[in-house]
């Protein structure tokens, strides 16, 4: 079997991405392998219970500022927001669809770095890529160790395939 460490993270909005994740996923596919992807969260994220207190925090704060701070014009920026949303949920769920007809998954749950290297999906062969898995702008300005396969599994073969850093 094969691990893929890909931006699977942009599949649920961007064309790009989604594309060729499906071409890696594919070509492995066609030679004769049994690829699944890591549902990864890149980033270097908290742990989860550290993520479920900030965003109780966020979303307490958010209430609060709406409560005091309310008027006409705020709830008419908040009637086309919800509209966008809805309409962002529909394209979403279109390539969800897509995902789920054409790829693999080990987990419909997403997991973070911490995940990830305490409890690495098992397989024969891991590989990253492609696209910019390897640039250090797109969370946090760090590298994503997970992108680079820097988790434990011994004597695993690591492939990176056209992975980009896609800055200067």
């Amino acid at each position: 079997s094969v691990c893929m460490l890909t931006s699977e993270e942009s599949f649920h909005n961007n064309y790009g991405a989604a594309l060729q994740g499906y071409a890696l996923f594919s070509s492995i596919k066609e030679m004769g392998f049994e690829p699944k992807i890591v549902r990864y969260q890149g980033g270097m994220q908290l742990r989860k219970k550290d993520m479920t207190i900030i965003k109780k925090i966020r979303r307490l704060l958010g209430k609060f500022y709406h409560y005091i701070f309310k008027s006409k014009e705020q709830r008419d920026i908040n009637k086309i927001t919800k509209r966008y949303h809805s309409e962002l949920k529909k394209r979403e769920n279109l390539f969800l669809k897509f995902q789920e007809t054409f790829m693999d998954f080990y987990s419909s749950k997403r997991v973070g770095w911490y995940d990830l290297n305490e409890n690495p999906p098992q397989a024969d062969i891991y590989v990253c890529g492609s696209d910019q898995i390897w640039n250090p702008f797109f969370k946090s300005e760090k590298n994503d160790l997970g992108y680079f396969l820097n988790f434990e599994v011994k004597n695993k073969k690591r492939i990176s395939y056209a992975p980009s850093f896609g800055c200067l």
